[in-house]
């Protein structure tokens, strides 16, 4: 029986099909859509953390969609699965249960897999003149923090006499508070207290000490939900350990500040 072309095109297909049967199907990235700490997502030196994290997850193969959000709701959001990630978080046995962290975070403040490990310094009105020795106990009170941060235990943890109040959702709620003369300070990242004190509204107002009271290392955590396999989060922690010990990728971060 003759074959019709028809017929052969029609067997042609089939012999395509079959062969891509054998062949396994390419493995496509997956996107990564994770809540922010709306702090690292401001003007400033912490931003070059969000940027670090895109740029890694990129060199990784993925797309990286970020959404600031409040510090508290981007926890409780992960934690029910809607996102991939509540990111940069420091390390602690709750946020464990839900999200993945390297193998050291937790032991290791200066995990090569860590985004930055970061001082938490105190910032009161230029006319108290107060200086941090290392004695937390001399911190003026209330210590205002914002809801929802583990910087409240850690506080706790190290002068368990503190009055520690948790007020509003950013710190610089609290730094309002200050200026309109309610006792007490604010304990709060270095980097950030230097973008927001440079702001007309706060300059030459409120001043922050140079010595830190507390250090917190921060990571790129994944949900436990997020789909990715440990090869290919262990991936994304090496690119983060690579592009933060470039000294030029850096440099132009920094300079891009200016």
């Amino acid at each position: 029986m003759q074959i019709t072309r028809p017929s052969r095109f029609y067997i042609a297909l089939l012999a395509i099909a079959a062969a891509a049967s054998l062949t396994p199907a390419p493995v496509f990235a997956k996107d990564l859509n994770m809540c922010i700490d709306p702090r690292f997502a401001k003007q400033g030196e912490l931003k070059i953390f969000m940027h670090m994290m895109v740029v890694a997850a990129q060199n990784a193969g993925h797309t990286l969609n970020l959404t600031p959000m409040n510090w508290e709701e981007c926890q409780e959001t992960v934690r029910g699965g809607k996102f991939d990630g509540a990111v940069p978080a420091s390390f602690n046995a709750d946020r464990s249960e839900y999200m993945v962290y390297p193998q050291d975070a937790g032991k290791n403040p200066d995990s090569k897999w860590s985004l930055a490990r970061i001082n938490y310094v105190v910032v009161t009105p230029t006319g108290t003149n107060y200086q941090y020795t290392g004695d937390p106990k001399t911190i003026p009170q209330p210590v205002m923090l914002p809801e929802g941060y583990s910087i409240v235990s850690d506080l706790a943890k190290i002068a368990p006499s503190l009055q520690i109040k948790e007020m509003g959702s950013d710190d610089k709620t609290n730094l309002v508070r200050l200026l309109r003369g309610e006792k007490g300070s604010v304990v709060m990242m270095d980097r950030y207290a230097d973008v927001l004190l440079e702001r007309t509204m706060f300059k030459n107002k409120l001043k922050a000490t140079s010595r830190g009271v507390v250090s917190k290392t921060y990571f790129m955590p994944f949900s436990r939900t997020s789909g990715l396999t440990n090869e290919q989060i262990q991936k994304i922690w090496d690119q983060i350990s690579l592009i933060k010990n470039d000294a030029k990728w850096m440099k132009t971060q920094m300079d891009a500040l200016d």
